[in-house]
């Protein structure tokens, strides 16, 4: 089994980024992680993927051990760090893979780069038209006609992010084991050495307000959320591969099924029936032997 490698590479932009890096065959796959997360959640993954091809999974600026010089507004500006950093890896063209957040993340790549996607994935990923988040009535229900978007509505948001804002903050490794528990492993638990390698990648991020931000105003679409969309996703031309979980807490699989209408190229929506947010964990088997299928045919 080859090796998994980690490496930092330094960037134009003035940023070093993270990643790891299985190396052997031709063909190309590029792993881009989650909100709240790394690419040390993608180890087992690589580890199990076929040896004859080549693996890179990055931390985004702002996560694990990659810096966080330049604030981030948009979701196109982690886009433009992983078009920077397949520039000076010489990645002419991949197979890109992004979970959650990294869904967001590739579709920009993909719609202002797609010379380098041979072939979109996407994992349960935040949706076309962004994540939405709203303002909440006095027990604490959201009122979904009150739609928040800008920083200074956010973050007062009193679910979501000052909890999670103090827990980064005071470095609670707790309080998040407590909340992935409920609502990522809500079906399957990593071993616990595993679980605990994780809980510290989380405590590193460096960007969550700020990525919380760029998330709820992301539209990729032409239509109207809660800001007049891009209209970038007439960009992607490449075959497009959305993979969800059936059982998903973080983003319903509605909103998957709702998004995967608004591309002009072939798309495949595939349903995990028994999996949650981290459908590459919860039946690994099964998203190894799809992934391993889209690998082989680009």
């Amino acid at each position: 089994m080859e090796k998994i490698k980690f490496n930092k590479e330094n960037l134009p932009n003035g940023e070093t980024m993270a990643y790891r890096h299985k190396v052997k065959g031709n063909k190309t796959l590029l792993l881009v992680h989650g909100n709240q997360s790394s690419s040390i959640f993608y180890e087992d993954l690589m580890n199990n993927l076929d040896d004859n091809i080549n693996i890179y999974a990055i931390d985004l600026m702002g996560f694990g051990d990659s810096t966080y010089k330049n604030k981030h507004s948009l979701i196109k500006d982690w886009a433009e760090d992983v078009n920077e950093f397949m520039e000076i890896k010489n990645i002419k063209n991949a197979v890109v893979v992004g979970w959650s957040l990294g869904g967001g993340v590739v579709m920009e790549l993909a719609a202002n780069h797609p010379e380098k996607v041979k072939h979109l994935v996407l994992l349960a990923s935040v949706g076309v038209k962004g994540y939405p988040m709203f303002k909440y009535d006095e027990n604490l229900k959201p009122i979904l006609s009150e739609p928040i978007y800008k920083e200074e509505d956010i973050v007062k948001d009193p679910v979501l992010m000052i909890p999670v804002l103090k827990g980064i903050e005071e470095q609670n490794a707790e309080f998040f084991t407590e909340v992935w528990r409920k609502t990522i492993f809500n079906l399957n638990e990593p071993e616990e050495e595993v679980y605990k390698s994780y809980m510290e990648a989380i405590l590193k991020e460096k960007c969550f307000l700020d990525v919380s931000v760029a998330l709820i105003n992301f539209n990729i679409t032409r239509e109207k959320s809660v800001i007049n969309g891009s209209g970038r996703i007439e960009n992607i031309k490449m075959p497009v591969t959305w993979i969800h979980g059936e059982k998903d807490l973080v983003v319903p699989i509605k909103t998957g099924i709702d998004s995967i209408k608004y591309f002009e190229t072939k798309t495949d929506f595939i349903k995990f029936e028994n999996s949650g947010h981290a459908m590459f964990m919860d039946e690994s088997e099964k998203f190894i032997n799809i992934l391993e299928k889209i690998v082989s045919d680009n």
